[in-house]
């Protein structure tokens, strides 16, 4: 099902299906765009070969608050960025998590302020950890290729169905 919006903005819902999408490398937090009230965690697989991005958001992709970052710097270190204090709270060496040729699976959680990376099936194989003191709801994330020293779309793919609720995905299209 689609619903469209001012020409510009579609929304979709899928039931029980897989949503795949092309991201190329941006400063604009563009890439997919998803409504996830209620959700505490997103299960998704990436192909890229560097900076694969996560930004979460509050009230609905206008007020950034966390990014998770995937092999940032030519696929070599993994971070957590505090926006709204603008400093990066994490950050590891873990090189080559990504691929260029295969896609990877990966898991994000933020309940209660605790903004969570792994790998494979949540809430297995943490990568990394940073407990928000003062934490902020997140209601929409974008998944998105950040410019880096490689190649740096990607493939991102994910279920619409994860646990009890259904995913909302948003693409912005030219109008």
């Amino acid at each position: 099902m689609a619903l469209s919006f001012c020409n510009s903005l579609q929304f979709f819902v899928f039931a029980e299906s897989t949503y795949i999408a092309y991201t190329s490398s941006s400063t604009e937090y563009t890439g997919v765009k998803l409504i996830v009230d209620e959700k505490t965690y997103l299960e998704f697989r990436v192909q890229a070969c560097s900076s694969a991005t996560v930004a979460l958001y509050r009230e609905y992709h206008s007020y950034l608050i966390y990014e998770i970052g995937i092999g940032r710097e030519g696929n070599s270190i993994l971070t957590i960025y505090d926006a709204k204090a603008g400093i990066e709270r994490k950050r590891i060496a873990y090189p080559d998590l990504l691929s260029c040729w295969v896609e990877r699976p990966f898991w994000v959680s933020w309940k209660d302020g605790a903004v969570r990376l792994g790998q494979g099936l949540y809430p297995h194989s943490q990568l990394l950890e940073w407990v928000d003191e003062a934490p902020q709801p997140v209601n929409s994330m974008t998944l998105f290729n950040w410019p880096d020293t490689y190649y740096s779309d990607g493939i991102w793919e994910f279920s619409s169905k994860q646990g009890n609720s259904v995913l909302i995905v948003i693409t912005l299209s030219a109008a």
